[in-house]
C-alpha cells in the first residue's frame, strides 16, 4: 500500500510500509525533478500502531519526515515521532534514517530498502538497523504490495524476520477525494531471543484529496500477554484515527 516508497499516509501513520514508506502516501504517478524531489510531510494520530503493537501505549503521536528522491529512484530521508513503552523503556522519542531504491516497471513497483531506528534510552536498548525489500503491482482499482523486512540484530540481539502483504481497493472518487478499502497481515518471526511469535492484521478505509490524508484503522495481533518483546500494559487491539499532510 505501511506502504512508505516510504509512506506514512500509506495506511496512514501505521501499517506497514511502515517505518519505511514512511510518510510519502502514494506519489508513483509523479515524476522527480531533474535535481531530485523534497517531500516533507507532517502526521498526527490518536496512537501510532507497528506490527499490531501500540508504540505509545495508545497515546496521540506525532510524526514527522523528510524525504529526497532522485531522479533514478534514489531515496534518502529521516523520519521522527514520539514514543512510549511504558516499563520496557524511558525512550520517548524514536528517529529514523533510512535509504533506498525503488524502479517502476509495468504498473509495478521493486523497492529496496535500509532502515536504522533510534530511541536513545537509559534503560530498554530499543535500537536496530532493518533491511527491506518489497514489490508493489496495481491492477485496476486494485493495488498489492508483497514485501519483508529483515534485522540481524533486534532489538536485544538475535534476528527477526517479518514478511507482509498490503492490498488496496479504490472505491469511489467524491468531490475530489478519493476513498479505498485497505487491508494488511504480517507474521512476526524472532529467532536467537526470547521473544514470541505472533502475527498481525489491520482493516479499514482511507481518503485523500491532493496532498492530505485521512484513514481510519482498526489493528490487532495475537501476542500474549507474557511475551518478553513488550509488557503487558501494551494494547494489541486499536482504533487509530490519522491525518497527513504531506508538502
Amino acid at each position: 500500500m505501511n506502504h512508505r516508497p516510504f509512506a506514512l499516509a500509506s495506511l496512514a501513520a501505521s501499517l506497514v510500509l511502515e517505518d519505511i514508506t514512511l510518510l510519502s502516501p502514494a506519489h508513483a504517478e509523479e515524476t522527480a525533478a531533474p535535481t531530485g524531489t523534497w517531500e516533507p510531510g507532517v502526521a498526527i494520530t490518536n496512537d501510532r500502531v507497528r506490527r499490531g503493537i501500540s508504540q505509545t501505549r495508545e497515546d496521540p503521536a506525532v510524526i514527522g519526515e523528510i524525504k529526497w528522491t532522485d531522479p533514478f529512484g534514489v531515496m534518502l530521508g529521516i523520519w521522527g515521532s514520539n514514543l512510549n513503552y511504558g516499563r520496557r523503556s524511558d525512550a520517548r522519542a524514536e528517529v529514523d534514517l533510512f535509504a533506498g531504491y525503488t524502479h517502476s516497471f509495468d504498473n509495478s513497483e521493486l523497492e529496496a530498502a535500509i532502515l536504522r531506528q533510534y530511541a536513545p534510552a537509559r534503560t530498554g536498548n530499543i535500537e536496530f538497523t532493518e533491511y527491506k525489500l518489497a514489490v508493489g503491482r496495481a491492477m485496476g482499482i486494485v493495488a498489492v504490495n508483497i514485501g519483508a523486512f529483515y534485522s540481524p540484530k533486534y532489538y536485544i540481539g538475535g534476528q527477526s524476520f517479518y514478511p507482509y502483504i498490503d492490498g488496496r481497493i479504490r472505491l469511489a472518487a467524491v468531490q475530489g477525494v478519493e476513498l479505498s478499502l485497505r487491508a494488511h497481515f504480517g507474521a512476526s518471526r524472532f529467532s536467537g531471543h526470547q521473544f514470541d511469535n505472533y502475527d498481525d492484521g489491520a482493516i479499514g478505509f482511507s481518503a485523500h484529496r491532493h496532498k492530505v490524508y485521512l484513514s481510519a484503522l482498526y489493528s490487532r495481533s495475537n501476542l500474549t500477554p507474557l511475551s518478553t518483546l513488550y509488557n503487558s500494559d501494551l494494547a494489541t487491539r486499536q482504533f487509530t484515527v490519522t491525518i497527513t499532510r504531506m508538502f
